[in-house]
């Protein structure tokens, strides 16, 4: 009983601090359809393997599938002086060593942005809006414009 009260009230504190988060994002990721469906279906599947009819296994079970959910629908993007994504702990984006940009598609809709926190351990956000708006972004809300280069 103990124990999934604690696991239920840390999943509810991840959860809350990640609609905190959400609200800080300025320039919004493109949204991860993929990663959605995923998490739906890896929800459903653990609802029809593990149901059971006990109260307190319900409510574990409850939590780990709101904690998969999340993950899967949680809004991810660029805040002030921040990268907001699932899995950093640290979204300051002074820990980062380079970032750089490059264009997504064709049209310049959307931007891949390659966050190196060292030479060769790099982590990926693609955003909404050209190069140009998201260095443009960089420039001007962020204390990090000397670590953005554009890859052609």
């Amino acid at each position: 009983m103990d124990e999934t009260v604690i696991i239920l009230g840390f999943v509810l504190i991840i959860i809350v601090n990640g609609l905190k988060n959400a609200k800080k994002i300025i320039v919004k990721a493109r949204t991860n359809y993929v990663r959605m469906t995923m998490a739906v279906i890896v929800s459903v599947m653990i609802v029809i393997l593990f149901w059971s009819q006990a109260k307190y296994a319900k409510l574990e079970l409850i939590s780990i599938i709101l904690l998969i959910l999340f993950c899967g629908f949680a809004p991810e993007g660029l805040g002030n002086n921040q990268v907001f994504m699932i899995g950093s702990l640290n979204s300051n984006l002074a820990k980062y060593q380079k970032i750089e940009l490059e264009p997504e598609d064709k049209n310049d809709n959307f931007t891949r942005i390659h966050f190196y926190i060292r030479k060769n351990n790099s982590t990926c956000l693609v955003v909404k809006g050209s190069v140009e708006t998201t260095k443009k972004y960089f420039l001007t809300k962020t204390n990090c414009s000397d670590k953005v280069q554009v890859k052609s």
